[in-house]
């Protein structure tokens, strides 16, 4: 029994030592050239483009494969080119003389991908699970027990034609890894490589999940963690570049929008089912980027972002109920501004968001050149400002905008600006006219309007103020807005606890609440509210001034003193070459310790209070203690009541009338000294030449 013992437990590898010896001495001779027609006849089956490949040789060290020399495979759509191409055989299949291919290798090489083709039908065949199944699985063992892998080792890629890129992307030194393992029915693949001036690397893991039976105590599941396929997958990119003649191009709505960037950094990580829906996370940081929308001239984009920037976000991707779930979202323009969003976007019709939002600007100058459409090109802003909105609805249609901000100190001083670009601009950027249309005169109560013109300050506020509210009122937003200034500086003027209130829907504007602290004691409230905005727009307002100092107005003016005045009134907004309708103003004021100086009107005076013999001018030269009157603006007249001006020991009364079409003064009064009437007179003429006469 010894013996037999013996002869059985060396028979076995004796015979297993003989057959590699035999194949060993067998497979090298088996006829190169049948071998290659017979795998050029089923690559070209399996592809199916038609293939060739310069050699084919048998290695059996350091395991047993085929090694096929300058393997190439092309078609119109496809180009594919590999140095080495090794097929890996089972040893187990070859000691039942059945040899079978567990894995390939490409060893060098290249490949020119049209993007088109990769979405097309005839990809299908080579995705990487597919062409392993029909290449390296034989059809009747079925996929159960199956096997595979697929590796490339210094490869490079070009896909042509990706949507929005102007160039091709080309990925080089590429390090890949395709497996898939029967026993958890997973497929995992790797690769690394070098695109556009950066390192990538790419980890993705599918895999099957079987969900236990559901309980009544159990809890509900959460977001992604259906049953079924899932997806785990890396993306690590360094030091990518896409410069701006290779800039990606985006189409959103009806916008096309161009992106580029220098030194950008990627991380990106997904995890989830992808019909039930996909966790990500992940972070963006670029030295360098632009972000600009293209206009009707494709060579004069309009820049909407750049500069350095650093972005991270995470969420919830769900495509089969068509949201996105943003757990967070932060963009960060280093020492200049950062913003956090978190919130739902619904991307099936209708189309829907609601995001929370909350903006720190460390520097208004600088925010506004990372952010050219916030910039105001005639003004230099200086500050910072913190705050919090709201955006709910589709932004395409009337959304629901909430506003809350504050600020500790804004500086806003005017640009000076050449006189040739006195024009009126005509974009659409939500700007009042440019300073440049309204320079200041050297006339003092007058600001020029160009060469030759002098325009009165009335009509510059007046052309600005309803600029600004017909663009507000052609904004298609619902709006809700808090805002409020500790300090706000505009050029020389000092306005403190500047507040905004107001609300904004699609028939109607409401300020609220416009208030301001001026100086000291003085400040000044404004409520406006603005009707029928889908047609032409209606405005109420009304006004309150309380020892408001005039002095940092005097070149404006040609008036100074301290002023508490109100006023009320409303009309229709201006409709391009036309005058406003139905303009319709009452107020009344008081005027203390003020001059008035530099006006026609006051020479006119002074010259006929000469002639009449009066000394008024030897009492300060247009200085007065007190000045108040009532006044009232109806279809293009002005009227003016009850007009008293106080000097030291003098006083002057008048009423009447200024009619604006066509100019005309109509005003009477008399000159006081104590209880004696000094002289009266009656005023005609126009603004610009008034003429006294004895009354």
């Amino acid at each position: 029994m010894s013996e037999k013992k013996r002869v059985r437990r060396f028979l076995l590898p004796g015979l297993g030592l003989g057959l590699l010896i035999a194949l060993f001495c067998l497979l090298p001779r088996i006829p190169q050239a049948r071998l290659q027609h017979y795998l050029q006849a089923q690559f070209s089956q399996i592809l199916p483009w038609p293939c060739q490949m310069q050699d084919v040789r048998i290695k059996l060290l350091p395991r047993p494969a085929l090694a096929v020399q300058a393997f190439v495979c092309n078609s119109s759509a496809f180009n594919l080119q590999v140095d080495t191409l090794e097929l890996d055989l089972s040893p187990l299949s070859l000691l039942t003389f059945s040899p079978r291919i567990k894995a390939l290798r490409l060893l060098g090489g290249q490949a020119a991908i049209p993007f088109a083709w990769l979405t097309s039908e005839a990809a299908g065949s080579l995705l990487p699970r597919r062409l392993l199944l029909r290449l390296l699985h034989s059809a009747e063992s079925g996929d159960a027990g199956f096997s595979g892998l697929i590796t490339v080792q210094d490869g490079a890629c070009t896909l042509t034609g990706v949507p929005g890129c102007k160039a091709p992307l080309r990925l080089t030194h590429i390090e890949s890894e395709w497996s898939l393992k029967a026993q958890d029915q997973s497929k995992n693949f790797l690769l690394a490589g070098e695109l556009n001036g950066g390192e990538c690397t790419l980890k993705a893991n599918w895999y099957k999940v079987e969900m236990p039976p559901a309980s009544e105590k159990s809890a509900p599941p959460a977001e992604g963690s259906d049953a079924g396929d899932r997806l785990a997958l890396s993306l690590q990119c360094k030091g990518l570049s896409l410069l701006p003649s290779e800039a990606l191009a985006l189409n959103l709505r009806d916008n096309r929008w161009l992106a580029d960037f220098n030194r950008a950094d990627l991380a990106l990580d997904i995890d989830g089912n992808p019909d039930g829906g996909l966790r990500f996370s992940g972070r963006f940081a670029a030295s360098e980027h632009h972000f600009s929308r293209l206009t009707a001239n494709p060579e004069a984009a309009q820049p909407w972002s750049q500069g350095a920037l650093q972005a991270n976000f995470s969420g919830f991707f769900q495509r089969r109920d068509g949201y996105l779930n943003i757990k967070s979202i932060s963009l960060e323009y280093p020492e200049k501004a950062s913003l956090f969003t978190r919130g739902l976007i619904r991307f099936r019709e209708p189309f829907f968001v609601n995001l929370v939002n909350h903006i720190k600007v460390a520097d208004l100058t600088r925010t506004m050149s990372a952010w050219p459409p916030l910039a105001l090109p005639e003004y230099q802003v200086e500050g910072s400002l913190e705050g919090d909105f709201k955006l709910i609805g589709n932004p395409f249609s009337a959304p629901v905008l909430e506003l809350k901000l504050q600020a500790e100190k804004i500086a806003v001083r005017a640009e000076a600006a050449p006189a040739a670009s006195a024009a009126v601009p005509a974009d659409d950027n939500l700007v009042m006219a440019s300073a440049a249309t309204f320079m200041p005169s050297e006339k003092p109560g007058g600001v020029a309007a160009g060469p030759g013109l002098e325009v009165s300050p009335w009509s510059v506020f007046r052309e600005r103020g309803e600029n600004l509210l017909w663009r507000l009122a052609a904004w298609g937003w619902i709006v809700k807005s808090d805002c409020r200034i500790e300090t706000l500086l505009w050029n020389a003027i000092s306005l403190r606890e500047f507040t905004l209130v107001a609300e904004k829907n699609l028939l109607q504007l409401e300020i609220e609440r416009l208030a301001a602290r001026f100086g000291s004691q003085g400040q000044v409230r404004l409520s406006l509210i603005l009707d029928e905005l889908l047609q032409i727009p209606r405005w109420q307002a009304s006004l309150v001034a309380e020892k408001f100092d005039l002095k940092p107005f005097e070149k404006t003016l040609a008036l100074t003193g301290v002023l508490d005045a109100s006023l009320v009134g409303g009309g229709r907004l201006r409709v391009a070459g036309q005058e406003s309708g139905g303009l319709n103003l009452k107020g009344k004021w008081q005027l203390s310790q003020g001059r008035f100086f530099g006006q026609p009107l006051f020479e006119a005076l002074q010259h006929f209070l000469e002639q009449e013999g009066s000394s008024l001018w030897s009492l300060g030269a247009g200085a007065f203690s007190r000045s108040s009157g009532e006044f009232s603006w109806r279809d293009k007249v002005l009227r003016l009541d009850d007009f008293a001006m106080t000097f030291s020991d003098k006083s002057l009364q008048a009423q009447g009338r200024f009619f604006t079409d066509p100019e005309q003064l109509d005003f009477r009064g008399k000159l006081n000294s104590r209880e004696k009437v000094l002289v009266g007179f009656h005023l005609s003429g126009v603004l610009a030449a008034p003429k006294f006469t004895n009354d």
